[in-house]
């Protein structure tokens, strides 16, 4: 994993569940908001780990956890991540 992808991942797990905007992101990491973007899209597109960070309005957070075999389908993994995104579109 790359050392910026393990900044972000440790900065957003200190905050324990709140959403950090873009913003504070970029400024801890010393790089652009489209850097930010950047290392949540390549950080989530690694299937085989458990970690997975979910982007909102409020900004982003990380979240554990959210694979489980009985969730499993398709070789891709919905769960957590699926139902947060489907509340997200209604609200």
């Amino acid at each position: 994993m790359k050392k910026q992808h393990q900044k972000l991942i440790n900065y957003l797990n200190s905050k324990n569940d709140e959403y950090v905007s873009s913003t504070v992101l970029s400024n801890i990491l010393n790089v652009t908001d489209r850097s930010i973007r950047n290392y949540v899209k390549e950080i989530n597109s690694v299937i085989d780990t458990d970690i997975v960070i979910v982007s909102s309005p409020q900004g982003y957070k990380l979240r554990f956890n959210i694979r489980s075999e009985e969730h499993k389908e398709g070789g891709y993994y919905v769960g957590n991540l699926e139902n947060e995104l489907l509340e997200f579109r209604v609200i």
